[in-house]
This record gives structure tokens, C-alpha cells and sequence, in this order.
């Protein structure tokens, strides 16, 4: 047992350069590929692997977050699985030929299942292989049949449009989170006859409304006349001089036993009702 350990030992004393420098060439080829071998998925990431010499791309698989090792002769591609926001400008034809500038706002991210069919299918550059060119088309076709004043205040149907275009188109890989209008610019001219005849328009609107509130002002005032003229002509039947003698009468009594008041009766008054002076005791 001691002659082979001897032996051994003898062995790599013989072959320590060629050990040593095999060690550091192994050591400095793993340092210049580390890029290649160790691929770190970042938060908000997910990577899809390509093998060179087993299949190309692996669709059943999508590797999540965190330090992944692969052969150096393969590549894992890194895709934003983020919400993602893409903005973009849109020179267009309304159907008289005024040309009109939209700007668009469009937040998507990718079907985090599917990536390696997205990446498979279209690539890294999806966001301007299917959303910007779908975009564009249907606001061409969207636009090209209204007028400028339809395109000012519309906007809504242009953002139910392309909604509609995209999910057909990109259904399959991306999810569409919202797409938004947020600048729609006009000739200075026609802009400004189209915010006039909006101002003149909520106007009459209003002036509507007030003639509105004051004809029902109107109608409640000439009901109240109606009701108080009403209520004259009862009174005026029901009030009969006895009535209102015996009303004074029966006023007369009430003060004459109040014991806040002093009574002393002067003579006789109209319809033989007695004149009262009162006072405080």
C-alpha cells in the first residue's frame, strides 16, 4: 500500500506543471465565458433557453428569477415581463384629406406561459413586429373615415378600435393593459374653429338649461298666485261680520282674565264691542 501511495505522489510531482497549468487555463476560460455560462434572471425577468445542439429553442419551459448555468454554446434570451409602456406618434389622413398627428400611449406586457412560443414565433422585437403596426393600421383606417371635428372629439371609438386590433392580432403572446389617446393635434386653424363651435355649442346648452329653470320658475310662481288668490276668495266668503264679532268677542274675554294684563273698559266700541286699554302689572 505505501509503494503505490509512493507512486502516486511520485506521478504527480512528475505531472504538477501540466496539472498547474491545465488548472489555470480551465480557471481563465471559465473567467472570459462566464457571461455565457452563468445568466442571472433578474427581478420582473424570465428567459428562454436556445440549445445549439439539442433542438433549438425550448418551448415547454420558461426559466423564472434567479442564477441559471448553461452550456457556453448556448443562449438563454431575457425578456421584460413587466408592464411595459410604448409611446408613439402617428402622422394620418382624416376621409378630407386633413392630415392629423395622434399620439398613443399603449401598456402591454408578455403571456409569461407562452414567452418561448413569443420568442419562438416573433422575437424580442415584438412591440414593433405586432402593437406599432397594428397600431398604425387601424388608426389609417379608423381615421381616414371621419372629419377633423370626429377625430377632436371622438376619441374613445379610435382606442375601442385599435383595443379590438390588437387583442385579434397579439391575443396569443401579449396581454394589452390599456392603450391610451394622449395628444390629438390639428392645424392651429381648424383647431380653433373646432374649440369654437365646442364653446358656442356648450353655451346654447346653457342658455337652454337657464331657460329651462326659469320657466319652471315661472309655472311654481304663477301656481303659488293661483293658490293665495284661491284662498283670498274662500276667506273673503267665510269671513262674516257675526264671525268676526264673535272673534273679538272671544279676544275680549282672553284678555280681560290674562294676568299680565290690566283691563279697563272705556265705552263701547264698533258693533258694540267694548274698547280695551291694557297694561303690564
Amino acid at each position: 500500500m505505501r509503494d503505490f501511495w509512493r507512486k502516486c505522489r511520485d506521478r504527480v510531482r512528475r505531472h504538477l506543471p501540466v496539472l498547474v497549468v491545465t488548472t489555470l487555463l480551465t480557471l481563465l476560460l471559465i473567467i472570459y465565458l462566464a457571461n455565457s455560462i452563468f445568466i442571472s434572471v433578474k427581478p420582473g425577468e424570465a428567459g428562454v433557453l436556445w440549445l445549439r445542439f439539442f433542438g433549438g429553442t425550448v418551448i415547454d419551459r420558461v426559466y423564472g428569477e434567479g442564477m441559471h448555468f448553461i452550456f457556453p454554446w448556448d443562449r438563454m434570451y431575457v425578456y421584460n415581463v413587466r408592464i411595459q409602456e410604448a409611446d408613439r406618434e402617428f402622422d394620418v389622413l382624416t376621409k378630407n384629406g386633413l392630415q392629423v398627428r395622434i399620439s398613443i400611449s399603449i401598456r402591454y406586457y408578455p403571456e409569461y406561459a407562452l414567452l418561448a412560443a413569443l420568442h419562438q414565433k416573433v422575437g424580442p422585437d415584438y412591440a414593433n413586429k405586432i402593437i406599432v403596426p397594428t397600431v398604425e393600421a387601424v388608426l389609417r383606417e379608423v381615421v381616414g373615415r371621419l372629419d377633423a371635428e370626429e377625430v377632436y372629439t371622438t376619441n374613445s371609438l379610435i382606442v375601442k378600435s385599435i383595443n379590438e386590433a390588437i387583442e385579434q392580432v397579439a391575443r396569443r403572446f401579449l396581454n394589452i393593459d390599456a392603450v391610451l389617446i394622449t395628444r390629438v393635434e390639428l392645424p392651429e386653424s381648424v383647431q380653433n374653429v373646432i374649440q369654437y363651435k365646442i364653446e358656442q355649442f356648450h353655451r346654447a346648452e346653457a342658455y337652454q338649461y337657464i331657460l329651462a329653470r326659469e320657466t319652471k320658475e315661472a309655472e311654481r310662481r304663477r301656481i303659488e298666485a293661483e293658490g293665495l288668490a284661491r284662498y283670498n276668495q274662500i276667506l273673503s266668503v267665510t269671513l262674516t261680520p257675526d264671525l268676526l264679532r264673535y272673534r273679538g268677542i272671544q279676544a275680549t274675554e282672553q284678555l280681560a282674565t290674562s294676568d299680565n294684563a290690566k283691563t279697563v273698559v272705556v265705552g263701547a266700541g264698533k258693533d258694540g264691542l267694548p274698547l280695551i286699554l291694557g297694561g303690564d302689572r
